[in-house]
């Protein structure tokens, strides 16, 4: 399982169903301070959570699927 979680949040994620070998979580926007354009405001921000069958995706390419995700999202 990876998450871009702060904190412990992402242990509640649901596994991936029998058959498939991910399942991705989004959580609830919650207000955070964010830096953008120089200074600092407030932004909703979700929590992604990748559960996978490690036997089918290792970790470093569930983390950079969820980088990159964060990165177009952003």
């Amino acid at each position: 399982m990876v998450s871009l979680a702060e904190g412990a949040s992402w242990q509640s994620a649901a596994p991936p169903l029998p058959g498939t070998g991910a399942a991705l979580s989004v959580g609830a926007p919650v207000s955070r301070a964010v830096a953008l354009a120089g200074g600092v405001v407030a932004r909703p921000v979700a929590t992604l959570t990748l559960s996978y069958d490690a036997r089918l995706i290792d970790h470093s390419r569930a983390a950079a699927f969820l980088n990159t995700l964060r990165e177009c999202l952003g």
